[in-house]
C-alpha cells in the first residue's frame, strides 16, 4: 500500500534518484525546473517520517509545520516562477508574472494561517490529516490550483502543459476520492508525477551537432 512509511520512503528514493538525473542534464535556465523531483523526495522523506512518529506528539506536530511549509508556502511560488524561467514567449511570460503574484498571495494567505491556528497531525488509513482551521475554503484550493498547475498550462511547451493537466486530474480526482486526507494524498500523487520531469528537460535538451570529415 502506497500510503505508509514504506510508500513514502519509496517514492522518496525514487525521486531522488530521478531528480539527480534530471538537474544532471538541465541547462541552466531548466535548473528549477529540473529540481522538482528533489524537492518532492525531500516533502516525501519528511511524511516517511510522520507515518512513523506517535501521534499527537512534539515530532509529529514539527514534521506537520515542514511538510506544510512546502504545500502551503513553497509550492503556489515556485511553480509559477520555475514555469516563468523557462518560458521564451514575452506574452506568456507577462501572463506568469500575474500567476507568481497570484502564488505569493496565497502563500502568504496560509503563511498567517499556519501562524494564527493551531495544527493536528492524525495518522489515517489513507493519508495523514493535516487539520488545521481554514478561512478560505474551496476559493483558496482553486486559487491554489490555479497558481500551481495554471501556471503549467500557460507554458508554450506542451509537454509542461501535459504535466498541468495531469496535475489538475490528480487534484481533482483527490479531491472526491480522499476528500479527509486531501493534502497528504495530492502531495504524494504529485511526488509520483514529478518524475516525468525528467522527460520535459531530456526532450528539449540540445542534440549534439556531429561533425564529419570527408576524404579528399
Amino acid at each position: 500500500m502506497c500510503f505508509c512509511a514504506s510508500g513514502s520512503f519509496a517514492a522518496s528514493g525514487v525521486l531522488a534518484i530521478a531528480g539527480a538525473l534530471t538537474l544532471s542534464i538541465a541547462q541552466r535556465k531548466e535548473r528549477l525546473i529540473a529540481a522538482i523531483p528533489l524537492i518532492f523526495a525531500l516533502q516525501q522523506a519528511i511524511e516517511g517520517l510522520q507515518w512513523m512518529m506517535p501521534h499527537p506528539s512534539a515530532n509529529s506536530l514539527a514534521l506537520g509545520y515542514g511538510f506544510l511549509v512546502f504545500a502551503f508556502l513553497f509550492w503556489p511560488v515556485y511553480l509559477p516562477l520555475a514555469t516563468y524561467r523557462i518560458e521564451p514567449d514575452p506574452r506568456r511570460r507577462h501572463i506568469l508574472r500575474w500567476f507568481i503574484g497570484l502564488g505569493v498571495l496565497i502563500s502568504l494567505a496560509l503563511l498567517w494561517n499556519l501562524l494564527a491556528r493551531p495544527l493536528q497531525v492524525l495518522i489515517h488509513p489513507l493519508g495523514i490529516l493535516y487539520l488545521i482551521d481554514s478561512p478560505f475554503g474551496w476559493l483558496g484550493a482553486f486559487c491554489y490550483l490555479i497558481a500551481t498547475c495554471g501556471s503549467l498550462l500557460v507554458s508554450s511547451r506542451r509537454s509542461l502543459r501535459w504535466f498541468g493537466i495531469a496535475g489538475v486530474i490528480s487534484a481533482l480526482s483527490t479531491a472526491f476520492i480522499f476528500k479527509q486526507t486531501f493534502v497528504s494524498v495530492w502531495c504524494f500523487f504529485g511526488a509520483v508525477l514529478s518524475v516525468f520531469v525528467y522527460f520535459i528537460v531530456a526532450r528539449k535538451r540540445p542534440k549534439k551537432k556531429l561533425s564529419s570529415t570527408h576524404a579528399s
